[in-house]
């Protein structure tokens, strides 16, 4: 049997069916839950499937809640409930801590609901060299309908105004951060099918010691006047972006 040659079965013609030849799409249709931007190397893949949530998880406000869920998953079992109590101090907010990566162009992707009583979600990640915390974060301000991205002066830059969301536990909205901290500029964002070019701004860094390690975060912000809830799905780490 001959080993190492051309695959030409692949691009034979069938006469039912086609070849593939693109393992990325192959991947998914086994079940991978990358299916919306396949760029970039994965460094991590999470459903949430699991019993055990591999996430730390934070709250403050009495009344907040954040807890694996197996209500209103995007696939699957499992998925995450962010539940703010309703005070604008209130958040719930999941965190996973890795090793920093030998490649530094990264993409962060998670799948969102969202919830009209909510005021934001940010999402992104903070490195820590050792003397300086860098800071890759998109905010979805579902309050004023935009997205911003953090940048220099611990300001916001808004990428997108004018949003109109719809709220549901069945609707699912998949958001992918990219950006290259060898730079120290944003590269871009997806989010509704969407993509916009960020090459422009810069990320914020302030000097900060500590431990070394890349530190992935999703915050839910609660609202005065009303309980929110929101089910994040699907958590996503790349390297080598393009």
């Amino acid at each position: 049997m001959a080993r190492g040659g051309p695959d030409f079965g692949a691009y034979s013609p069938k006469a039912a069916g086609a070849g593939l030849t693109d393992m990325a799409e192959l991947a998914v249709r086994l079940g991978s839950i990358d299916s919306v931007d396949r760029r970039g190397d994965i460094l991590l893949l999470d459903d949430f499937d699991d019993s055990f949530l591999r996430w730390e998880t934070k709250t403050f406000s009495a009344g907040s809640e954040c807890v694996r869920d197996e209500a209103y998953p995007k696939r699957g079992d499992g998925c995450v409930k962010m539940a703010p109590a309703a005070n604008d101090l209130a958040y719930a907010r999941i965190n996973r801590y890795l090793e920093i990566p030998r490649n530094r162009q990264l993409g962060f992707e998670i799948s969102t609901t969202i919830a009209a009583g909510m005021d934001d979600l940010l999402h992104g990640a903070e490195l820590f060299d050792g003397s300086t915390k860098h800071f890759a974060r998109v905010k979805v301000d579902i309050a004023n309908s935009l997205i911003a991205v953090f940048t220099t002066g611990a300001s916001y830059s808004n990428v997108l105004t004018g949003m109109n969301l719809y709220s549901s536990n069945y609707m699912w909205y998949t958001i992918k951060l990219v950006w290259d901290w060898t730079t120290g500029f944003y590269k871009r964002l997806l989010w509704n099918g969407q993509e916009y070019d960020l090459s422009a701004i810069p990320i914020y860094s302030v000097p900060s010691g500590g431990p070394t390690r890349l530190d992935l975060e999703v915050q839910a912000n609660g609202l005065a006047g009303g309980a929110a809830t929101q089910y994040l799905d699907d958590a996503i780490l790349t390297q080598n972006e393009p």
